[in-house]
């Protein structure tokens, strides 16, 4: 779809649930937050409402009754981890010399960096209004000279740095969003959304990764779950539908091919870079 087309079909069929933002802001690998902050100040500018939550465009949402899950809480993070001086990941030793992230905790009060998952994340809408007036006060996406996971660093930092001063009903495991970290690809498979519609208390509401494609598979069987798919096919060209268990057997067989792709580039890599890696393996073991 174009973009006119993807906005007449909004207008058309989902005039009072999808808001497209009219101000375009730089976006791109480690380089979203400004995004963030726009779309929270652009809706709250149309409409009142009362969470403001963070998903990704590669997540998928595949059940209802979301808001009985958060509706007990302020907001919702997920996997919180203290990012300290001594840190050696990338990202916290980003944040710890970020000139902007570090004037904000002064002005907090605070000296401690946190981090969270993204995707799933919740905030009630003064609570992110607050956050939002905070983080603009110190940070110009303009001035950026390195990029990191900034929108993983910032909104935790702030509100964990703003509980201390003041009530704020947190939910630490509450992201409702399903990411299998360590996974090679992050990619969610079919198998995993079928028990998560198995279990009726199920935690996960959406997952990632899921792939942008019209036709990935996960995509495919939500839709055909949800019995939205011919709807879908009155706006866009090319929806496919394919009965369960052949669904299931074409992602097996998607997933064998791209494990054997993965190693033979991994193969291929070392046999083109033989000299390379022995010099590597002679350092190694000389020492």
């Amino acid at each position: 779809m174009s973009k006119e087309e993807f906005g007449k079909v909004v207008g058309e069929r989902f005039a009072d649930q999808v808001f497209i933002n009219s101000e375009s802001v730089r976006t791109g690998w480690f380089d979203i937050i400004q995004a963030h902050l726009a779309n929270f100040k652009y809706i709250s500018s149309l409409i009142d409402f009362e969470y403001f939550s963070l998903i990704a465009s590669n997540e998928l949402f595949i059940r209802k009754g979301l808001y009985d899950k958060i509706k007990f809480f302020d907001c919702g993070l997920g996997g919180v981890k203290f990012y300290g001086a001594d840190s050696t990941k990338r990202g916290a030793k980003l944040a710890n010399k970020d000139k902007a992230l570090l004037s904000i905790l002064e002005d907090l009060g605070g000296d401690t960096i946190y981090w969270s998952q993204i995707e799933g994340t919740y905030y009630k809408k003064s609570i992110f209004q607050q956050m939002v007036k905070i983080i603009e006060k110190r940070f110009y996406y303009e001035e950026i000279d390195e990029l990191y996971e900034r929108e993983e660093i910032y909104f935790p930092t702030v509100l964990r740095n703003l509980s201390k001063t003041q009530p704020i009903n947190i939910s630490e495991g509450g992201v409702y969003t399903f990411v299998p970290w360590g996974r090679a690809t992050l990619t969610t498979h079919l198998s995993e959304v079928k028990s998560f519609l198995a279990e009726p208390s199920c935690c996960y509401y959406s997952v990632k990764r899921v792939g942008r494609t019209l036709n990935d598979f996960v995509r495919m069987y939500i839709r055909q779950h949800c019995s939205y798919y011919r709807e879908l096919t009155h706006y866009v060209k090319g929806v496919e539908h394919m009965d369960e268990v052949k669904l299931f057997n074409a992602e097996k067989q998607y997933q064998f091919r791209q494990t054997l792709l993965r190693k033979w580039k991994v193969f291929s890599y070392y046999f083109t870079h033989s000299s390379e890696m022995i010099k590597i393996f002679k350092e190694k073991f000389g020492k």
